[in-house]
């Protein structure tokens, strides 16, 4: 098979002195000729192949230069693992590149690492759902078969507050090959989660060594039989804002592990959107002594409080909010509309005025506005 060039807008190849190649999987939107996972491609020694999607196709159509198709692109890699005299090929990914990672290291006989990913492509509310291209039809939509063929090491990292990616990890943890890791407070985003805390690249060097991997303090109990299960089920629930459903999911995640937080500030917005504002604000608490760091959690109580008529509270919340997310733009509106009922308009206007600025998609923003504007002129 003739190779394409080192350079290509969806690939790049690093070759180096080492019998172990690394192919990292870019995740979704990513330009040509640039690559996720750059950083740590170049702290290490084995040589290296980035690779790009171009069109958020989930790696299904194949790479351009390497090959055109999902089988043609496994022999691609394979010709130039040769190439470049590597025997131990390692991939890695997260998100759509998880994904990509996983489709592509198990035929290549490639240990693989991805995080934060879908094994399924038909997932309802999924990111595949949302961001994959529409024309595109994929090859295949269930990757467990697939990964039931592994012959080597699978590591899997997921986020406990992620339904869609939790259940994707539950989808394959039970195969022989499969190592996973869920992660208590962690959305959609385990690389950066522990790149900021220092962990990502002992993880790595573990990884491309074949070592055990390092424990992490957050590691949680995300596969407790029948949970991943019933969040998702929580999740599709408030996706559809059915409110009762979503409480009956939420309690019945809640049974199975007790301390997930998720499930409780689904729990907690079952009942504030149900009218039951002082009961949310018992359940929220809870939910944030379990993660501090969740801005979904603090806006919802913050929501509760204000709906319950303590506003000295509501905006207590709303400002904490804003000095960890100061461009957060649904405090900026909450701020504005409790400021405009207490009747100082002038701090609601500044509120609102900031809404617009950071989210002027929302046009309640601007009608709220206009209409404060209007009444203040009125004055």
């Amino acid at each position: 098979m003739k190779l394409g060039p080192i350079e290509h807008p969806r690939y790049r190849v690093i070759p180096r002195d080492s019998k172990k190649l690394a192919i990292f999987f870019s995740g979704t939107g990513v330009e040509d000729h640039r690559f996720h996972w750059w950083k740590m491609g170049q702290r290490i020694d084995a040589s290296i192949i980035y690779v790009n999607n171009g069109r958020n196709e989930w790696y299904m159509r194949g790479i351009p230069g390497i090959g055109d198709t999902y089988k043609a692109t496994v022999a691609g890699f394979k010709s130039w693992a040769k190439a470049l005299g590597a025997s131990d090929i390692y991939t890695c990914g997260g998100s759509m590149g998880g994904s990509g990672a996983l489709i592509y290291g198990v035929p290549l006989g490639a240990r693989v690492l991805g995080m934060g990913f879908e094994t399924r492509l038909d997932y309802p509310f999924g990111n595949v759902k949302r961001l994959m291209v529409r024309d595109f039809v994929p090859e295949f939509t269930d990757f467990r078969p697939l990964v039931a063929k592994a012959k080597q090491r699978i590591i899997v990292y997921s986020g406990e507050s992620e339904p869609v990616d939790l259940i994707s990890a539950a989808h394959i943890a039970d195969l022989p090959m499969v190592e996973t890791v869920t992660l208590r407070g962690v959305g959609h985003g385990p690389p950066a989660h522990l790149r900021n805390r220092g962990r990502l690249d002992p993880l790595f060097d573990a990884f491309m060594n074949d070592e055990p991997i390092p424990p992490v303090p957050n590691a949680g109990s995300g596969l407790t039989p029948g949970f991943p299960e019933s969040l998702y089920s929580a999740y599709c629930a408030e996706r559809g804002k059915r409110w009762r459903d979503l409480e009956r999911w939420s309690l019945k995640a809640l049974s199975l592990y007790p301390t997930a937080e998720f499930a409780m500030m689904y729990l907690g917005k079952s009942l504030l959107m149900r009218d039951h504002p002082k009961e949310a604000i018992e359940v929220l608490q809870k939910a944030l002594e379990q993660n501090r760091n969740s801005r979904e959690t603090r806006f919802l109580l913050g929501t509760a409080k204000e709906k319950s008529g303590d506003l000295v509270g509501a905006v207590e919340v709303h400002k904490g909010i804003l000095a960890n997310w100061p461009t957060f733009g649904l405090s900026h509106y909450s701020l504005g509309r409790i400021y405009a009922e207490k009747r100082s308009f002038r701090a609601a206007i500044k509120c609102l005025e900031r809404a617009v600025q950071f989210d002027p998609t929302r046009s309640a923003f601007k009608t709220k506005l206009d209409q404060l504007r209007g009444a203040k002129g009125s004055l």
